[in-house]
Formats: structure tokens, C-alpha cells, sequence
């Protein structure tokens, strides 16, 4: 039995939990109707695999407070289905997405300041027309297509937007995305550091290459994970960092050829 699933079904009282013996049932139904959404989901093929993860995190709930109830109830319900019940559920993939656009936002903010001081241009008008020329994911390119005082610069040739762009993929290597997750998610102590790090690790469960699956050896799995995927530090080696961001489709595996050494 799980010790989460346990406490829930007696109404058992945990800190942070109304004292009121039927307030603490109906807040612990709702939590029942969630993990029993969660469950069912788990029925589908596709989502078998995020079953030990879910089981895990509820049973390390169980001797904590409410609120880590709700929080992993809530999380591994989005993990499971997809969708979103609270403010702390951002996928491993769309948080690390998320840090990575930060990034690309502040490389191409930089550019843009570089090529405004070269010029001697500081016009907004400008900053639309760099935007609406490069490709570099940022929300600012849709937004400054908005501008129509943009094009007045498309006839001046007053700089070579192809060189911007080229600037910014030459920027943007396997190696310096790796620092990126690193800096601002794996070795942070950032607040919500630790959330993203442990989504991290549990995608890492939920992606165990079919060897190392706990059906075939549950010491195999836990090796993989803490072992292969780690060093004596703990620390994320480069190839399970680059295995992650393959598997998110954020790093490509044929463009990680040829790159090794200067990564």
C-alpha cells in the first residue's frame, strides 16, 4: 500500500490539514478525485511508463504536510495528463524551454545593442525591423511583424541582418545550451531550482532506455539513473544532459555529430 493513498482513505490528520474531521474529508476527497484522474490516464499506453515516478512521489508524500500533498498530487496528475491544475505545472520540457528562451532573449537583446551602437541608430522603430529579421525563437519576432514602420528600414541597408543571425547561431552551440540548463537549472539555487531539478530526474525515470527498466531489474534502473546519469558529485554528465535535451527535441542527435570535441 502506499502511505499517501493510506492516510487519505482513514482521513488520518497531517499538519496543514483542517482539524475538523469533516472539513479534512472533503479536502482530502478532492485530493482523491485528482490522484484517481491521474490513475486512470496511467491506463493508456503511452503513460504506463510515468507509473513508478507517480507511485514514488506519492508514497514520499505521505509523512509531509498538506500542502507537499496537494503539490505532488497536483504535479504528477500534469505530468500524467498533460494539463495544468496549479502554478508549479511546467513540465520538465516547457521549464527548461522557458529558460532557454530567457537566454536566446537576452543574447539577441545584446546583438541588438551592439548593432544600434555600430550604426549610431537608437529609433524603436529599428528594434522592430532587427526583430522582425532575425530567427532565433523569440516571442518578439511575432511581436514586432506588428510594426509597419519596420519596412521604412528594409530600403536604408543600414546593416546586414544576415550577419546578426549568424552572430546568434554561432552563439547558441550544444555546449553553450548545456551551460545554460546547467547555470540556471541544475546547479542554481535559484528559487524553484530544486522543482525543476527534481521534474528533471523524474523525466529521466520516465525515459530509462528499455535495458534498464525496473521490470527487467529495479537495482538497474536506480543504477542508471544515479549512476550512469550522474557523476561521484552528482552532477549530470554531459552525455545523460545531452540524452535529455535529444529526448525533449531540444537538441538534435545528428547535430551532436561533429561537434563533440569542441563542445
Amino acid at each position: 500500500r502506499n502511505r499517501l493513498l493510506e492516510k487519505l482513505d482513514a482521513n488520518t490528520p497531517t499538519m496543514g490539514a483542517p482539524q475538523n474531521a469533516d472539513s479534512r474529508r472533503a479536502k482530502y476527497r478532492a485530493l482523491q478525485k485528482t490522484i484517481h484522474h491521474t490513475l486512470d490516464a496511467l491506463e493508456a499506453e503511452d503513460k504506463r511508463a510515468f507509473l513508478e515516478t507517480v507511485c514514488r512521489h506519492y508514497d514520499d508524500a505521505g509523512d509531509e504536510c498538506v500542502y507537499r500533498w496537494q503539490r505532488e498530487v497536483d504535479n504528477m496528475h500534469d505530468l500524467v495528463t498533460g494539463e495544468s491544475t496549479s502554478g508549479d505545472s511546467l513540465t520538465a520540457e516547457a521549464a527548461l524551454l522557458r529558460v532557454l528562451c530567457l537566454a536566446r532573449r537576452q543574447m539577441a537583446e545584446a546583438c541588438l545593442h551592439r548593432t544600434k551602437g555600430a550604426i549610431g541608430n537608437s529609433d524603436m522603430h529599428f528594434e522592430s525591423h532587427f526583430y522582425a529579421s532575425i530567427h532565433f525563437g523569440l516571442p518578439e519576432q511575432r511581436e514586432a511583424l506588428q510594426d509597419p514602420n519596420r519596412l521604412n528600414y528594409s530600403v536604408l541597408n543600414m546593416w546586414r541582418p544576415e550577419q546578426a543571425q549568424q552572430e546568434l547561431l554561432d552563439g547558441y552551440t550544444p555546449a553553450v545550451i548545456r551551460r545554460i540548463v546547467r547555470a540556471a537549472v541544475l546547479d542554481s539555487k535559484a528559487p524553484g531550482s530544486q522543482a525543476i531539478r527534481e521534474k528533471v530526474v523524474d523525466w529521466l525515470w520516465a525515459h530509462t532506455p528499455a535495458g534498464f527498466r525496473a521490470e527487467a531489474d529495479q537495482g538497474r534502473q536506480e543504477a542508471w539513473v544515479h549512476e550512469q546519469c550522474h557523476d561521484e558529485a552528482y552532477r549530470m554528465t554531459d552525455a545523460a544532459l545531452n540524452f535529455l535535451l535529444c529526448g525533449m527535441h531540444i537538441l538534435s542527435p545528428l547535430g551532436l555529430f561533429g561537434v563533440a570535441e569542441a563542445a
